[in-house]
Parts: C-alpha cells; structure tokens; sequence
C-alpha cells in the first residue's frame, strides 16, 4: 500500500483500522504519504498496536499535505493571476574594458572555476547565467527556462497565511506525543473510498469530530499548457535562500567588437570595467590605459548614466606597496573628477577602484560580495517590482527556443494574449524588461527592428562575431577555408572589409545568411556593395589601415569633446555613405560616373551620387569629425552637411541611445576661421549657406526604416 500511494492521484480517504498493520507498515504509508503525487488527507489506522511516534510521524505528514495543499491552490491562483507581483531577483552584469586585462579570468573567478593561463580572448561576447546562493556565497552557473514556478512562490510565500516556519519536518519528530491529532475509531465499513478531489480537507480526531479546510485543487491545467506548474517543498526552500540570478555578459576588449557592442550595452544593470594596474603604474603605457579607462567610463555613461559602475584593477599581487595602489588610486581620479558619479567607490580600503588578482584569488570574495549587494539595492532593476503575468509570458517565450532562435513580434503578441498582456504598449514593455535582464535581444528604434525578438543572444552575438572580429588574432580553420574555395574571399573580408555571399553562407549558413545579412544592415553594421559588377559587401568595423595622405577641403568640424565620440559612429556613417551610393549607381544604371570608394579606419571618399562627392575623416584624439569639401563641390556643400547631419541624427537615434551631443563649426572660405553652425547659419556663412530661405534642415530621422531614410537623403 505505502509503494501504491506513491502512485495515488485520486484516492483520498483510506480507513485501514484494526488490521493488524506494525511499525514497518505504517513507515512505509507515511512514506507513500510524503510524496506530493499523493491525495490522501484522511488516514484511519487505529488499532493497530502502532508506536505512538510512528502515528505522530504521520499525522505530522498529514498536517503537512494539508498547508502544502492550500499553498498548492495559492500557487495555482497566483500563476493565473494578472494583478500580484513582487519583486524580481535577477540583473545584468557587463565586463568591460581594454583587451587581456582580465575580464574573462574574472568572470572565472565569480564562478570559482580554476584560473587559465592561456585563456583565449574573448570573440564579441560571451554570456553566462549564474545563480547566486545568498547562504553559500558562491555563484553557479544556470540554464534555467523555467522562471514562473519561483516566482509564483515568492509571491504567495510573501502573502500566505502558512508561513514557511509551519511546515513541519518529520525528520525531527522524535517520541513525542500527539497533541493536535490523534486516530479516530473505524468510521465505516469501507475500507477505501476513490473519488475525484473533495471540496473540502479532512482529519478526523481521536473525539470523532472533523476539521476541515476550504478546496485546495484547482482546476486542472490545460495538456497543451508548456510552463511547468509544479509545487513542492523545494520552491519554499528556494524562497528561504533569498538567490539572485545574475546573467553576466563578457565583451571583448578588441577595439574591432566596439561598434557591435552598442547594440547590447544596456541601459540598467551593473557595469563592471576591468583594467590592468600595471599599465597605469609603466609610465610608457599609462597614458593609453586611461584613454581605454576614460573610453570605457563615457560608453558606459553615454548608454546608460544611471547604471552602477564598479571599476576593478588587476593583477594585485603583483603590486607590492600601498604607495603603489595610492597611485593608480590618484591616477583615476585626477581624469575622472565628479564626471561619473555613478562608479560604486571602495569604501573599505577608500580607493574608487576594488583591486583583485584572478589567480590567486586575491579581493575576489569581497568584490563578488559588492556585485551581490549593488544588484539587490538597485532600484531600477531587483527593486522593481515585476507582475507575475510577465514572468509566465516570459517563460512561454523561452520555451520557443527548442524550435527556433528568434521570433516575430506577433508570435509573441499571441502567446502574450493567452496570459492576459494584450496591446502593443504593454507588450513592448514586456519585452523591454526581458532585454534589459539579459534574457533576449529586443531593438526597438525602427519598426523593422521592433518586429524580430532574438530569443536566443548568444547565438546572435556569436554570428556577429564570425564576421566582426581581428582577423590576424581570431582565426579560422586554413585548411576548410582552402577546401571551400574561400581562401581569397577571407583574405579580402579581413584586409578591405569586403566580403562575398559565398563566404557570408559559410560563416552564418545558407539558412540564416539573409537574416543575418538584414540584420547588419538595419544596425548599420554592415552594407551593400556595388559598383562596376562587384556585389559585394562592406564590413567597415574591420578596416584597420589608418589614412596618412592630405585632407584637403573647406572643413566642417563636427566637434565631440566636451561630450564624447565613440568608436562605431564613424563606423556607421562609412556604412551609410556606402549604402547610399551603392543604391545611387543601381538607380543611374551603367552609365553612372561613380568612383569606387576610397575607405580606411579613420577616412571614407565617396562618391555619393554622379557629380558629388563626401568626404569624411574622423580624429580621435581631438574627438572630432571631419567634412572636408573639395573645390570642385563647393557648390554642394550645404547639401553635404545635411547628409551628414542627418546621417549622425540616424545614429544617434538607432543605436546610441540618443546619448550623443556635438557642436558644428564651419570654415570661412575666404578667411580660413572657423564660426559656429547657428552664427554661419545667422550670416548666410558661403558656400555653406548660400540662400538661407531655400536652405532645408537635416531629415527626420526617428523611427524611420533605414531604406526610407537613405531614399529621403
């Protein structure tokens, strides 16, 4: 009987008295009774000649069922429920910073997996789901698909009038007497009765009377019904633990991935930019490790302002005095001032920067210890609270990752209907709150962008990253490359930034190529190529060549310094140029006098239509970017500034956030000075402004498709 009640799904009450059952008997009942599949909640084994701790063993257990039921229903009802919430213990962690400083070992040493010397640098990002136990102190890492259950228990153990403390564990009953139930005489003939469950619990005492409680089974769950549902003893257990789950994001610190990187640069989370202490303390290479610090420090700022910045330097135990450490200490702040007020400072040791070193696991605990403690006090994301309807939404969108790797808006607005979330406001911010945490890729600045959901990020990223990647230090296999024929179209992918469909189908597969392809379009990534016959495309985040020969032209300065110029704007803008001039020359047809582009790192001359050509060249350490007109296109030249106004507009506006701000100065051709945008514009500024009636404004940029965009210029 014990074996079959571990089976029971609909037998309810059982009167087993005077039938010469011992002590071996009645352990093997209470055992079939603790399993949760089982129903029964009236249990008659009197006389019997059963030691009393045994019938308190049960009667402990049936005491149990009896608040796990009622919890069970609460559960049930809080997942069907459209109005209970609370809050959601789960952020995002970014690893920032300059190549091998560190990031990846560190992310490691969260995870205290054994420090690698030769660890391979990171290609695009790697994304990792841990789980930190608040009782153990460490991190694990997760897969979980599954979110609802948890978070159904959070809720109903917060509200439940059975408080976690009441459920009893038999382990620890010893000889002690029954006081609250004992085992009634026979009650019927019967032995056992089957039915389906009752609208009321039952427990008969030792004085024949009967307490009973209100239905605890809901209404059975659909079979199609794919999140699962389950309630036990080890969700309250989990709840106890109080864990957070942190979904850690590792960027590569290669400056060829900055430009991918603002598509996942997110506006909440905890931000974590590592560098190297030794380079701050070699006075030779000090002054880059505060350009990669400073450059950090304002991406991050630029994204997301508001967002914890914890800044860690490694290699401590190679940094042997504390006047050392004051150093690096002073170092930071004299660049950093009170312009990032958002950087978590190291109160312990009163240093701005946490210092750690990843193989001997020096300052590892206590700065996981800071990470742990920034993600439960941040407001914005583990102090919001979340509605239990998202979290099922969000599991039954998880759940569409064993057939596929991204879906369409309307897939998700119709799973998001069958949970109650109907209209598109709400739903979109629905999937913002899922970006934001880690859990997919929702890009909302077109329309286009809004309509694919990337479900499953890493499979994105690693995409990206098989074409945007240091080509000399990430490498594929020579010898498949040489099989496939595709031996000149990788030499050309990584030493123009031009690349064929024949090796953008073996990279992405024939499959998803085209996905891909659009994808990298709409996030200016990536643009078509075709002049004179060659349809091809253009890659400009690996060029590598800086230009070295004259900039001549009347100059329009498009200056950044007091805000910030990121790498990956001028990037685009190269894309954009592209893309413009590639359709010019489809549009004039064979005839078109258009020159094929001159491009490098930091220099693109395009011919952007038949007659007008663009010219722009960007100077980083100056954060400034360069229009320079030819003589021949003077009279071209207001039309130039819009183009690139408009284009720095669309880039600002898709991919950064609208964080960008700059100031426009243009020279006087006749006197060489330059004069600000509004006082050139106030005094019809030649040939910048020749007639300031008929002089148009930059396009409209927001919201609007690439492809429109481009057609509007």
């Amino acid at each position: 009987l014990g074996d079959a009640l571990r089976q029971n799904t609909t037998l309810e009450v059982l009167n087993l008295s005077d039938n010469a059952i011992r002590d071996d008997g009645a352990n093997a009942l209470a055992n079939g009774l603790q399993k949760d599949i089982s129903n029964v909640v009236v249990l008659d084994v009197s006389r019997n000649g059963i030691a009393l701790h045994i019938e308190n063993r049960i009667n402990v257990v049936l005491e149990n069922k009896k608040i796990q039921s009622q919890l069970r229903k609460n559960f049930i009802d809080t997942l069907n429920s459209k109005s209970k919430k609370t809050f959601w213990n789960r952020s995002r962690v970014m690893f920032v910073g300059q190549a091998r400083a560190g990031k990846s070992s560190l992310v490691r040493s969260f995870l205290d997996e054994a420090f690698q010397e030769g660890w391979d640098s990171t290609i695009g990002v790697q994304i990792s789901e841990t789980e930190s136990v608040a009782t153990k102190g460490h991190w694990t890492k997760t897969d979980k698909d599954e979110n609802a259950s948890e978070f159904a228990a959070r809720i109903i153990m917060l509200e439940s009038t059975f408080p976690q403390a009441e459920i009893v564990e038999e382990n620890k009953i010893k000889e002690k007497k029954s006081s609250r139930f004992k085992f009634p005489g026979r009650a019927s003939k019967s032995k056992s009765s089957s039915k389906p469950p009752s609208s009321n619990t039952e427990i008969r005492t030792a004085e024949g009377n009967i307490t009973s409680a209100e239905s605890t089974d809901a209404t059975p769950e659909p079979k199609e019904e794919k999140i699962t549902r389950e309630f036990n003893q080890s969700l309250l257990t989990h709840f106890g633990r109080n864990d957070l789950i942190l979904s850690l994001w590792d960027f590569g610190g290669q400056s060829v991935f900055y430009a991918m990187h603002h598509i996942f640069l997110t506006k909440t989370g905890i931000y974590i930019m590592v560098f190297d202490m030794r380079e701050l303390l070699n006075l030779s290479a000090q002054a880059d490790a505060l350009s990669y610090v400073a450059f950090w420090l304002k991406s991050i700022r630029l994204h997301a302002p508001d967002a914890a910045v914890l800044i860690v330097g490694t290699f401590a135990d190679e940094i042997q005095e504390r006047k050392e450490i004051a150093a690096i200490n002073n170092a930071l702040l004299g660049f950093m001032g009170g312009d990032f007020p958002q950087v978590v400072r190291n109160n312990v040791e009163n240093l701005t920067f946490f210092s750690i070193d990843n193989q001997s696991g020096t300052g590892i605990r206590a700065l996981r210890k800071k990470v742990e403690d920034t993600a439960r006090n941040d407001a914005r994301m583990t102090g919001k609270e979340v509605s239990m309807q998202h979290i099922v939404l969000l599991d039954k969108i998880l759940s569409m990752r064993k057939n596929s790797d991204f879906v369409t808006f309307d897939d998700v607005k119709a799973v998001a209907s069958t949970v109650g979330i109907r209209g598109h406001e709400a739903l979109e911010q629905a999937l913002t709150l899922f970006h934001e945490r880690g859990l997919l890729i929702y890009l909302t600045s077109t329309e286009t962008l809004r309509n694919i959901i990337i479900i499953q990020p890493q499979w994105l990223i690693d995409a990206l990253a098989k074409v945007i990647r240091d080509g000399g230090l990430h490498r594929f296999d020579a010898t498949e490359i040489e099989k496939r024929g595709l031996t000149d179209d990788l030499k050309m992918t990584f030493e123009s930034g031009v690349t064929t469909r024949d090796f953008l189908e073996y990279v992405w597969g024939k499959e998803h190529w085209a996905f891909f392809l659009d994808l990298m379009e709409r996030t200016m990534l990536l643009s078509e190529w075709k002049f004179k016959h060659e349809q091809v495309f253009l890659i400009p985040s690996v060029l590598h060549q800086d230009y070295q020969g004259e900039k001549n032209g009347l100059r329009c300065i498009f200056d950044f310094s007091r805000s910030f110029l990121p790498n990956g704007v001028f990037q685009r803008m190269i894309c954009l140029l592209v893309a413009h001039s590639s359709r010019s020359y489809q549009k004039s047809g064979e005839m078109a006098i258009l020159e094929r582009p001159k491009l490098f790192k930091n220099f693109a001359s395009v011919d952007f239509e038949p007659g007008f050509r663009i010219k722009v060249y960007e100077d980083t350490k100056l954060q400034h970017f360069y229009l320079l007109v030819d003589d021949n296109s003077l009279t071209k030249s207001n039309r130039s500034l819009i183009v690139i106004q408009s284009m720095l507009r669309k880039i600002n506006s898709d991919i950064m956030g609208n964080g960008l701000s700059w100031e426009i100065f243009l020279e006087d051709c006749t006197t060489g000075e330059m004069t600000r945008y509004d006082r050139a514009r106030e005094k019809c500024l030649s040939p910048w402004f020749e007639d300031i009636i008929q002089t148009p404004g930059p396009v409209s940029t927001e919201n609007v498709d690439l492809i429109s965009f481009l057609d509007s210029l």
